[in-house]
């Protein structure tokens, strides 16, 4: 699991940070406001994962899931190596 604050570390700096959806198989991509994301980030806590080698290559390695499926979030590539190279084992991410 990811917590919020380690969620929102991982997240670039920019107003707007990247996301997308698989809808039916399109992926629908779209920015949304930092602010309004971190709240939703800590409204899904407990939903939060990292995503697994496609999603990472693509910089979209945070997933959480709310009401209308899973949101694939930008994150930052240096932050996410960090993390993951900490105390994290691999088996706790998808």
């Amino acid at each position: 699991m990811v917590t919020a604050d380690e969620a929102i570390n991982l997240l670039n700096e920019d107003e707007q940070i990247h996301t997308y959806r698989n809808s039916s198989g399109i992926l629908l991509g779209a920015d949304h406001n930092r602010e309004v994301l971190i709240k939703d980030i800590r409204k899904w806590e407990k939903t939060l994962q990292i995503a697994g080698d496609m999603a990472r290559k693509i910089k979209h390695a945070l997933i959480l899931k709310d009401e209308v499926g899973y949101l694939f979030i930008e994150t930052n590539e240096e932050k996410l190596n960090a993390f993951l190279s900490a105390e994290h084992h691999p088996a706790d991410f998808i």
